[in-house]
């Protein structure tokens, strides 16, 4: 449903050695998870429960009940006005709220609000920041499809209170309404087919871990016909996939409708729901039960708050969509409103894996944590590609905006701390927005989304060789070697320092060559393009640019030392245009580059844009009678 709650796992629980069973660990809304999602310190946090074993009553697991008393009593005048309404918004985050009560009412939750149990909320203690709700120990729910549950309730001092007083604010009704419309209907979470994949996805989890626990407590009430998987496990799941998914949502409905939470007005159906078009496609619009439908483009609603007239556009005809953006409809009929009707469309070209590459990430940056961020780049030579709902998933998080795009060729940053960034980088940099979390120091996974959930990017950074390692706090970023070519994510070598310290944020720092590559004009034996590419120059007589070799005593990978022949050359930082390749020979015919015969050894960024890149052969000298290595530099 898109709010925050606590992560869950499944795991087998052995008490000293002896099976206990399949248990399921969760995070607990304590003030250490409003610290982890929500900022600032665990002590600033007021987290509340209903307690059992205080007669069920609130009690503050952490902070005090200062708060709760304040919103209490605001309910409890009433809540129908618009100040009012206004006013609990200071204490309770209302579409938490509504989603709140919403599981629990689609669950039939026989042990949460309807009974004043397993209450859980979570505030932070600063002025205008509210009450959110989350769900805890739901396990007495999916009971009859038909039943009314927890729609009508109102308990002195629990959440049912705040949410029965609300109801009698039309503004609260319809917007309880737009949320029931957003996830009962088009696909929502609560939704049959959802709702019945997202059971499975949990299923498919336990299936075969549900035989261990049957075995360790099937037989505990029926020690004559234990329990089992196949028998009473696979026929409640039969029954919930078979009857209470399918059936659930429209009971519900019309209960909500009953209590005046949904309007008798049917919201306006859209000829195509969102997704991806192209510019110019016409959208049609139908009211199912008539009335008037007015919509608006740009994510605004077409209905004017507690005046309740009408601020969209009228819609006369299919609908011309020129941008991205946010459609946003309802049906006036007969003096009223429908639920909002709301889908985001893609006008252009959705972004993926062969137009989107990670192109720098200054993970380490000396400065501190505040001046890390992560660049995009959009790698094809001829389209603008749409970023809209492309996100960052795992190692940080960041969903950009609605209408952000990229030319060919353009980068975009989200950073860690905006002002920071700017205070330390200069202003004027392609900043989409700050990303949640922060980049792990040692490396971590990077997962890049698209807009409809695929995979752009998964890949894991590193800060130990061979991944370039002067960008690990010495002051360089690291930087996608020829993003164009859309090289490897995950391969080290597709990798390196960027030129200068602080990286370059939003721009490039590769350069490119632009001589003749065999021209030899200081006449010292090394070609242009050779010199371009070990950071010389070919107005400079110096020889001494050239590669060197040796003979090393080195680790032989088997936990000995061995003699080695080696080879040391300088590589051009900024040379992205060329590719560096280190052959071996055994009678200067055959050449090979291949890892089997040719083994990294190191790279030391030595500033100014230099590394010293080292190699040594496969097999040691005493195994051979000679050896040759050579560096060969080729443009792409």
């Amino acid at each position: 449903m898109g709010k925050i709650d606590g992560h869950s796992t499944h795991v087998h629980l052995y008490l000293n050695g002896l099976y206990w069973g399949l248990y399921n660990p969760v995070e607990r809304p304590t003030g250490n998870f409003g610290e982890e999602y929500f900022g600032g310190s665990n002590d600033d946090y007021d987290i509340l429960a209903i307690s059992r074993h205080a007669s069920a009553a609130v009690v503050a697991k952490e902070g005090d009940l200062v708060a709760w008393n304040e919103m209490q009593a605001l309910a409890n005048a009433g809540l129908s006005s618009p100040e009012a309404y206004a006013a609990i918004q200071e204490y309770a985050d209302i579409d938490n709220l509504i989603d709140y009560m919403l599981i629990h009412q689609y669950a039939t939750n026989h042990d949460g609000p309807a009974s004043g149990n397993n209450m859980r909320v979570l505030r932070r203690r600063e002025p205008g920041e509210p009450f959110r709700f989350y769900v805890w120990d739901m396990e007495f729910t999916f009971w009859n499809a038909t039943e009314n549950s927890n729609v009508n309730v109102d308990l002195a001092n629990t959440i049912t209170r705040v949410y029965d007083r609300l109801r009698d604010n039309p503004e609260f009704r319809l917007r309880y309404a737009d949320a029931v419309h957003r996830h009962l209907f088009n696909d929502g979470a609560l939704t049959p087919h959802a709702a019945a994949a997202r059971w499975q996805r949990r299923t498919d989890e336990i299936y075969t871990a549900v035989v261990a626990e049957s075995a360790r407590w099937g037989d505990f009430f029926r020690a004559d016909e234990p329990f089992t998987r196949d028998g009473q496990w696979a026929t409640e799941l039969n029954r919930l996939m078979t009857q209470y998914f399918p059936q659930r949502g429209d009971y519900l409905l019309d209960d909500l409708r009953a209590a005046g939470l949904y309007p008798n007005v049917a919201a306006p159906e859209f000829g195509q729901f969102g997704g991806v078009v192209a510019p110019g496609f016409p959208l049609t619009m139908t009211a199912p039960d008539g009335g008037r439908i007015y919509y608006t483009l740009d994510g605004s609603d077409p209905r004017q708050p507690l005046t309740g007239n009408p601020i969209g556009t009228l819609y006369l005809g299919a609908v011309m969509l020129p941008d991205t953006g946010t459609v946003k409809a309802r049906v006036l009929s007969g003096g009223e409103w429908s639920a909002l009707t709301v889908a985001g469309f893609i006008v252009g070209t959705p972004a993926d894996a062969s137009t989107l590459a990670v192109s720098e990430i200054m993970y380490h940056p000396a400065g501190g944590t505040s001046h890390e961020y992560i660049e995009l780049m959009n790698i094809s030579p001829t389209e603008t590609i749409e970023l809209t709902d492309v996100r960052f998933t795992t190692g940080i998080t960041f969903t950009f905006p609605t209408g952000t795009i990229l030319a060919p060729g353009e980068r975009i940053l989200v950073v860690e701390d905006l002002a920071a960034f700017e205070a330390y980088y200069g202003a004027g940099h392609p900043v989409a927005g700050q990303y949640g979390g922060e980049l792990n120091n040692g490396g971590e996974e990077i997962v890049l989304e698209a807009q409809d959930a695929s995979v752009i990017r998964d890949f894991s950074y590193g800060d130990d060789s061979p991944w370039p390692e002067s960008p690990d706090g010495d002051g360089p970023s690291l930087v996608l070697v020829a993003p164009t070519t859309d090289p490897n994510h995950a391969d080290p070598f597709s990798w390196r320092p960027s030129v200068a310290d602080g990286g370059s944020p939003g721009t490039d720092d590769a350069t490119q060559f632009s001589g003749v590559a065999t021209d030899d004009l200081d006449e010292d034996g090394v070609t242009a393009l050779m010199e371009y590419g070990l950071g010389a120059s070919d107005a400079l007589h110096d020889p001494t640019v050239l590669p060197s070799g040796g003979i090393g005593e080195l680790p032989d990978g088997q936990g000995g030392m061995a003699q080695f022949l080696t080879i040391t050359y300088r590589r051009n930082l900024a040379a992205d245009d060329l590719t560096y390749e280190v052959e071996i020979s055994d009678d200067l015919q055959a050449w090979s580059s291949d890892a089997a015969h040719v083994v990294f050894l190191s790279s030391v960024d030595m500033g100014g844009g230099i590394a010293l890149v080292s190699y040594r052969s496969s097999t040691p000298v005493g195994d051979i009678s000679r050896q040759f290595m050579r560096l060969r530099v080729s443009t792409r």
